[in-house]
């Protein structure tokens, strides 16, 4: 069952689209012949930084994490985390372009900055999944 990521502002954005699964082989005469493995391209990347955050938001996100059995379920994502993006570029990260679902790529980092204030990392990536 897909999980609510919090709805907090990232103060920086990271985004790698996705790319179809191609393989390169190249023979001892120096020809290159590449193959394209499915239809859907997969394995976007969305590394978000929330800087000085309260740790209460820290929290949330570690519960998100939780809540996906360690980046196994999928997340909805809030459009808090595209503010400020173009509307174009917005389309392409959403999870409905070439159905891809967002979820944790690596469990999240939280870095203290005083008693109530935290940096936390997060990398998500959005997959291909059968529906």
């Amino acid at each position: 069952m897909p999980v609510a990521f919090p709805s907090i502002k990232p103060a920086e954005r990271e985004y790698t689209p996705p790319s179809h699964p191609v393989t390169s082989v190249q023979s001892q005469n120096g020809v290159t012949t590449k193959r394209i493995w499915g239809s859907k391209a997969g394995n976007a990347e969305l590394s978000l930084q929330f800087r000085h955050i309260h740790t209460d938001k820290a929290a949330e996100i570690v519960q998100a994490w939780l809540a996906t059995n360690s980046g196994i379920d999928t997340l909805i994502l809030p459009s808090t985390l595209f503010s400020g993006v173009d509307s174009k570029l917005k389309e392409l990260m959403l999870p409905s372009v070439g159905a891809l679902s967002w979820t944790f790529a690596e469990r999240p980092t939280i870095s203290s900055v005083g008693p109530i204030w935290a940096t936390v990392n997060v990398r998500l990536i959005g997959e291909v999944r059968m529906r």
